[in-house]
């Protein structure tokens, strides 16, 4: 009995200890090094190092202004037209669910051009 205890207890302190040891390996707890060095962020830091004149700061805030707008702008059209694909592509594939008779040739090529689809996607 005393042998099976220690095997239980060997058994749940091996895990235990090699677990530690490889958090203690990587930094341990919380040592984030160089933490959001590698976002994107608004690199505020960069821009104090540049040391910009106001018109130059007004200008550079104007621009940042603009792409965002072009951006969110651009952004919603790609939405929408996403959308659009979505819903004939479910247009699609319940005209094939409620047929009466079910025809496996066309979900098969339905099932290959999303397969495609998502291939050239990636």
């Amino acid at each position: 009995m005393k042998m099976t205890k220690k095997l239980v207890l060997a058994a749940a302190a091996v895990p235990l200890v090699f677990g530690s040891a490889t958090a203690f390996a990587f930094g341990g707890k919380g040592d984030f090094k160089g933490k959001g060095e590698c976002r994107g962020g608004s690199g505020h830091k960069i821009l104090r190092q540049l040391d910009l004149t106001d018109e130059q700061k007004t200008q550079l805030k104007e621009m940042r202004t603009n792409a965002k707008a072009e951006f969110k702008e651009m952004r919603s059209e790609k939405g929408q037209e996403m959308m659009a694909e979505r819903q004939a592509y479910q247009a699609q594939v319940n005209q094939l669910l409620l047929a009466d008779t079910f025809d496996e040739a066309a979900a098969n090529d339905l099932a290959k051009e999303m397969v495609e689809k998502q291939l050239s996607a990636a």
